[in-house]
């Protein structure tokens, strides 16, 4: 199902801009880039190695990638690491001081109630922080949390608390804030399409868990025949400035079913009404599958995203959706021999001019595992940034990257660095 639809003006609010701090002041030149159409050099500076702490106690494998606050501070969680190896919340300053903010697993004992492999999505002015924990609970299947400036955490929903995981099961791609501190995100499983069998099971949700802690489900997938309105959501939403949500399910789709079909990226009204936009493998949306990081939106409401798999060689692409729900493929991954432009792409940012920036989570071929950051130019041809894995580019598989004004990009890997721990990296063009 493809409509065409009147879209508000979309402000990504799910990451913010970074700063540029650093720790340690390690500067390494990343590697001369590979591109379709052009070359760069860049700067890659480590702004922190984790594990560097006896026992991890600075955390461990961060997850998610960081937000910043006005005053430059990072901010993200790990899987592992921290006083009970269930990973930490953490903030590094300007100076490169980290703090632990809090470390997961303190409460419930081996149950960790409290959740545990957290990610950090959002700070509000009061300085309080909200994201989600892949486990842990009062089900052991994810939660969401807030943690206040002076590390109290609360949870606000454990996921499975319903028969059958009717409010959701294991959360993914955080959440999302609006003006009245209503939070919003998605679970890859759960929801009335569960059977109850176990806790992968369902299509997942949409849902909202307002100040108090009450969660409200706002939509459940696979409620069309065949999954034709998506199932299994995945990466963090996007809200316009008329209270709709827009994201992509990894599933569903023409022919599709809670783990079949190519996926689509859909628009929910406040009202709870879904409507698909694209359906990929479908006449509009012929190219690409598999989209798991969401969409960003430009100020006329086309809005841009990536496929893990599909497009000219099978390993993803970039693509545009206009406001009629067409799809223009933007760049085909793998274009080059051993696929040194990468392969199976996460999410974007975009700058003022329009180009687009992301990281390739399983790398080249001659490397495989390793990862990459990219540019896209607004003509489509695709410069890379940084090879990980490399003396000049350490680090291993890259999360998602922020943009700040100066045109600096940021983000985490998830393994790699000095103690092969992960680190968080800053990126100078």
């Amino acid at each position: 199902m493809n409509m065409t639809v009147a879209r508000g003006k979309i402000g990504v609010r799910s990451r913010q801009s970074a700063c540029g701090s650093r720790l340690g002041l390690v500067g390494l030149a990343c590697l001369a880039a590979v591109s379709v159409a052009a070359s760069a050099q860049t700067t890659e500076l480590v702004v922190r190695n984790f594990c560097s702490l006896t026992n991890c106690a600075d955390g461990a494998q961060p997850l998610g990638g960081v937000i910043r606050d006005s005053e430059g501070n990072l901010y993200g969680g790990t899987l592992a690491g921290g006083a009970h190896g269930k990973g930490v919340a953490y903030e590094l300053a300007p100076s490169g001081q980290v703090t632990v903010l809090y470390n997961f697993c303190s409460q419930g004992g081996d149950r960790c109630t409290d959740g545990w492999a957290a990610s950090v999505s959002v700070r509000d002015s009061e300085g309080n922080l909200y994201g989600t924990a892949g486990f842990g609970g009062a089900d052991n299947v994810g939660a969401v949390y807030k943690l206040t400036a002076s590390g109290q955490e609360t949870v606000l929903h454990s996921f499975c608390s319903l028969a059958n995981c009717a409010d959701g099961s294991a959360p993914g791609g955080g959440v999302i804030r609006d003006s009245e501190g209503n939070l919003y995100g998605t679970t890859l499983y759960g929801g009335a399409s569960s059977n109850g069998s176990s806790v992968t099971s369902g299509a997942g949700v949409v849902y909202k868990v307002d100040a108090s802690g009450q969660e409200t489900v706002l939509y459940n997938f696979c409620s069309l025949a065949n999954c034709a309105d998506g199932s299994l959501p995945s990466g963090q939403l996007i809200l316009d400035s008329e209270g709709n949500l827009y994201g992509t399910t990894i599933n569903g789709g023409p022919n599709g079913g809670i783990s079949a079909g190519d996926g689509v990226v859909y628009k929910l009204a406040p009202s709870g009404q879904e409507t698909v936009l694209c359906s990929f493998g479908s006449a509009s949306c012929p190219d690409g599958a598999g989209p798991s990081s969401g969409v960003i939106s430009d100020s006329e409401g086309n809005l841009y995203g990536t496929t893990g798999s599909g497009g000219a060689h099978g390993k993803g692409v970039v693509f545009e959706l206009d406001a009629s729900g067409q799809e223009t493929v933007l760049y085909n991954f793998c274009s080059l021999t051993n696929c040194a432009d990468g392969e199976k792409p996460g999410g974007v940012v975009r700058d003022s001019q329009g180009n687009l920036y992301g990281s390739a989570s399983n790398g080249p071929k001659q490397n495989p595992g390793n990862g990459l950051v990219y540019e896209l130019s607004n003509s489509g041809s695709e410069t890379v940034l940084c090879t990980f894995g490399s003396a000049r580019c350490p680090g291993v598989t890259p999360s998602s990257v922020i943009l700040d004004s100066e045109g600096n990009l940021y983000g985490t890997t998830l393994d790699g660095g000095a103690n092969g721990d992960g680190i968080v990296f800053k990126l100078e063009p």
